[in-house]
């Protein structure tokens, strides 16, 4: 009889040991990135294998996943080597290309900011889904100062509305601190305060806007659909008293507008209902232009003479973003002489180089690419100047003028180069979001194609670290915004070992979301 337990008990820990070791050399499933097969999946396909190889070369590796694995506990949920925005990327895939199976897989963290952005995403997944009530209780879990239940909010506020339920929609919104600024992305703010406006929202989003904190003008969509919304419905009494109410960067924007839309309505002088504070010299100008294409010579020239004479008071903060905002009006209506007289007063540095890079910006819109490089000399920065020359030079080869591109290209690439040494992180972030990435924005990805190939060479010869991981994760987005995801995924495929390739898959991933 002891024989035999002698042997059962032998049997039992050869087994166990048998399984520990199958368990503990299995390579988690990690598949090889083949770029060819990859980019011939629909992207549902696609989205999922990168999924399933993030988690898969994630894993720790810890002995204690792989005995709690053989005592029978899911040791898919645990183990893995994920940071919290990680962790969020990976939960939008799930939650925006409806994966629900992989939604559940996900590790449950304990709690810090991973499981945060975790349970946001599963409040997400179920306002996407229709399911309100479980959004709400699972927001009820996310603490007040983590900055994740924002986002949450808003959507949850979004689809009240659009159920009809504004009461409630408008409880949602108030819970917003700051209106939407404390959304993480212009793109998302605009997107919430679009749908937020269809479902009958509008006074609600324009309290929301008044909450704002924005000293220059800048994402001035979303005080321009409050005020379009407000003029369709007839409520110009309301707009003007709306647009008084916004903060410093948005109030002169939408009172110029305003009395733009008043002009062009047959009003001959809008300026009647502003007070003289509220005349300034953006509007006045904008106001005198379009007066000159009416022929109404005699309005025109009172306006822009006004204008002028404000611009001529003693140097104030409130001055210097007169003098701003009277700049980029005269480059956006073709008045280069004087914008450039006015840029080269304004003080602070950084102002006037927000002022030079908007105003070639309008020059560009202009077609006048010549202006617009004139307009980017001004900016004394090299950092803030690379993407404004980029853009002008990716203008300049759709225009078909191949050569002059090509030179200006050379010419940042060079620049950049003599600062290597001194600032290696200008030449990596310049050289990668500052020229390539502002070139492909323009869809002019053959222009730049050489330079990222030559740069695949540069990052394979680099040491691990940092600056390699940052120039790796550039480049990779630019691929993918260009739409050459096979170049992206030979790029992650050259990582070695396999395990060092997630970060660059994660990447990846986060370019496709975004993208779509």
């Amino acid at each position: 009889m002891r024989r035999w337990a002698t042997w059962i008990l032998a049997l039992g820990v050869a087994v166990g040991l048998v399984a520990l070791g199958t368990l503990w050399f299995q390579r988690s499933r990690i598949e090889p990135i083949d770029p060819p097969k990859l980019v011939q999946l629909s992207e549902q396909e696609r989205v999922e294998w990168l999924i399933a190889q993030i988690l898969a070369r994630s894993r720790s590796g810890a002995l204690k996943w792989k005995i709690q694995s053989l005592l029978g506990f899911d040791s898919e949920r645990g183990g893995y080597l994920l940071r919290s925005y990680d962790v969020d990327t990976v939960a939008q895939a799930c939650r925006r290309y409806n994966l629900e199976d992989w939604m559940r897989r996900l590790p449950p963290y304990v709690m810090d900011s991973a499981q945060f952005s975790l349970l946001k995403n599963q409040a997400l997944w179920h306002i996407q889904r229709g399911d309100l009530r479980t959004a709400e209780a699972i927001l009820q879990r996310i603490p007040w100062d983590t900055g994740y239940r924002e986002s949450v909010l808003a959507c949850l506020a979004v689809a009240q509305a659009q159920r009809g339920d504004r009461a409630n929609a408008r409880k949602t919104l108030q819970q917003l601190p700051f209106g939407f600024s404390v959304l993480s992305s212009a793109m998302r703010r605009l997107r919430v305060a679009e749908d937020l406006l269809q479902a009958g929202m509008l006074d609600e989003v324009a309290e929301s806007c008044t909450q704002e904190s924005i000293a220059v003008p800048m994402n001035l969509e979303i005080p321009q659909s409050v005020l379009n919304a407000y003029l369709r419905a007839g409520r110009w009494n309301d707009a003007l008293r709306w647009a008084r109410r916004l903060p410093e960067g948005w109030r002169e924007f939408a009172l110029t507008e305003w009395a733009t839309h008043a002009l062009q309505r047959g009003d001959p002088d809008p300026t009647r209902h502003l007070n003289r504070q509220e005349q300034t010299p953006a509007l006045l100008l904008r106001l005198a232009h379009i007066a000159q294409t009416h022929n109404m010579h005699q309005q025109a020239r009172r306006w822009r003479n006004a204008a002028f004479q404000r611009l001529k008071s003693p140097a104030t903060r409130e001055q210097t973003v007169l003098l701003f905002s009277a700049a980029t009006e005269l480059a956006r209506i073709g008045d280069y002489a004087q914008a450039e007289n006015l840029i080269k007063q304004i003080q602070p540095n950084s102002l006037r180089r927000l002022a030079a890079r908007q105003a070639s910006f309008n020059a560009m819109e202009r077609g006048d690419l010549n202006q617009a490089q004139r307009f980017a000399n001004l900016i004394d920065s090299l950092h803030a100047r690379i993407p404004v020359e980029a853009h002008i030079a990716a203008r300049y080869y759709r225009a078909g003028e191949t050569a002059k591109a090509q030179s200006l290209i050379d010419r940042l690439v060079q620049q950049l180069l003599i600062k290597r040494r001194t600032d290696p992180v200008l030449y990596e972030m310049g050289i990668t979001r500052g020229i390539c990435r502002s070139v492909i924005e323009e869809n002019a990805y053959p222009l730049v194609q050489p330079l990222m190939r030559q740069l695949e060479g540069e990052i394979a010869k680099m040491p691990r670290g940092g600056s390699r991981s940052a120039m790796l994760n550039e480049l990779i987005a630019g691929y993918i915004k260009a739409g050459d995801l096979e170049s992206a995924f030979r790029l992650a495929a050259q990582e070695r070992p396999p395990k060092e390739q997630a970060p660059a898959l994660l990447m990846i991933l986060e370019s496709l979301i975004t993208e779509r």
